[in-house]
């Protein structure tokens, strides 16, 4: 019988997030009797000395990616450039989806280390480390964060995000606008409010001042753009142009916009980010920023090979640049777009 999580959350009656924590030694909402049955299976299934005591990954060719969302184009590409990379140097990624979900993080790091990868991508739902991620060092598994920073000195690759918004409204500000709203995602996440800030430091650079409340939190979906725009318009919050966290949320704003009879770009000018499909797919064209993304995976591998053949990386930090490209969303300016 192959061990599994799952095999020994159904015996000890208990949840996979339970198991996963008895087995990092958490206690945090586990209680003693709890505990000693699941460690009485664990050891009655052999589960930790098949699975767990061998160490690093001992040559399996595999490296394991955790994302949060296999829906959002942008962590879908990324996936799929990470897997180019991983296999032309021979390896397989075993890719974990945690919807965001905390529970589901935590799940995925325990059936990693189970499946006995040599390293492990992680773009994480936590913006800090948290004690279930330890597992990967207790085992002697490299770790290279992307996308997403997490507090510590943990190695990471990531886009500037903070510059590209800056980029983004400076553009807007220097075409005239200065009332611009900003739909972002969810408050919590490092992007989020790195791209806010870039945002923010915009205005300040050029002297204006910026309207908070032209400032929108979500998730990285239509549905939040849909219903940010509708949320403006009801409150009579006027604004000549907008930058959303992603290319699915200014999807949804344009679906509102039209909605509400605004035109694009005549009336209110948008530029999204990512660069996924989608901005080419709707009319108008979406301007946005374009996310290096086959660099970032390209990067990330490289890192993480090198760590897991015991190579110290020269920058345990690397920062990437995008670009803005504009499309339809936007009105053309040709003396402005060369300063771009």
């Amino acid at each position: 019988m192959r061990i599994t999580l799952d095999e020994i959350a159904r015996m000890a009656n208990v949840s996979k997030t339970t198991v996963s924590r008895v087995i990092n030694g958490i206690t945090a909402g586990v209680g003693e009797p709890t505990r000693r049955r699941v460690l009485r299976i664990v050891e009655e299934l052999g589960y930790d000395a098949q699975t767990l005591s061998t160490g690093r990954g001992g040559g399996t060719k595999t490296i394991g990616m955790i994302i949060p969302d296999l829906a959002n184009p942008f962590f879908s590409s990324v996936s799929m450039e990470v897997s180019r990379c991983a296999a032309e140097q021979g390896y397989t990624v075993l890719l974990c989806c945690t919807a965001d979900s905390p529970e589901r993080e935590e799940e995925a790091v325990t059936t990693l280390v189970s499946k006995r990868v040599e390293g492990v991508l992680l773009i994480s739902s936590f913006s800090d480390w948290q004690e279930f991620h330890h597992r990967l060092e207790k085992y002697r598994v490299p770790c290279v964060l992307m996308d997403r920073k997490i507090s510590g000195d943990s190695m990471g690759v990531f886009v500037d995000n903070e510059y590209a918004f800056y980029m983004a409204a400076s553009y807007l500000i220097r075409c005239g606008h200065h009332r611009i709203a900003v739909i972002g995602g969810p408050e919590s996440a490092p992007t989020t409010w790195e791209r806010v800030e870039g945002y923010r430091s915009a205005f300040h650079t050029s002297g204006i001042r910026w309207d908070e409340g032209l400032i929108r939190y979500g998730g990285f979906n239509m549905e939040t753009g849909f219903r940010a725009v509708m949320e403006l318009a009801a409150e009579d919050c006027t604004y000549t142009a907008a930058l959303a966290g992603n290319d699915s949320i200014a999807v949804g704003m344009m679906k509102a916009l039209k909605r509400l009879g605004r035109r694009i770009p005549d009336d209110i000018e948008l530029i999204g980010f990512d660069n996924t499909q989608l901005a080419d797919i709707v009319e108008p064209a979406l301007s946005t920023i374009k996310q290096p993304v086959g660099v970032l995976a390209e990067t990330a591998v490289r890192v993480l090979l090198d760590a897991i053949g015991g190579t110290e990386p020269e920058e345990r930090i690397v920062r990437l640049k995008s670009s803005l490209i504009l499309r339809g969303t936007t009105r053309p300016r040709a003396d402005i777009v060369n300063q771009v």
